[in-house]
């Protein structure tokens, strides 16, 4: 190897092992934590609203009717039409 040690392991001194092994448990203890955190503001906050249906439209709401003033001269306009010729 680079440092000179020729005798083929691979694997760190015990202290390295020591030192990782002890950073990975407080990873692990923070992990945990958040989790917990994560858990309980899951159950505070309320589910969302279920997603609507897929294929059902719901359509907009009709326009307001508008109330039409003077009828009497939509009818004269009418009675004024030619009437349909069939051949």
């Amino acid at each position: 190897m680079a440092n000179g040690d020729d005798s083929g392991s691979t694997t760190l001194p015990t202290e390295d092992n020591n030192g990782r092994l002890t950073r990975l448990e407080g990873m692990m203890a923070i992990l945990a934590g958040v989790i917990q955190n994560l858990q309980q503001q899951m159950l505070q906050t309320p589910p969302p609203p279920p997603p609507p249906l897929v294929g059902i439209e719901i359509p907009p709401p009709p326009p307001p009717v508008i109330p039409r003033q003077g009828g009497e001269p939509n009818v004269k306009e009418f009675l004024k039409l030619k009437p349909p010729t069939f051949i």
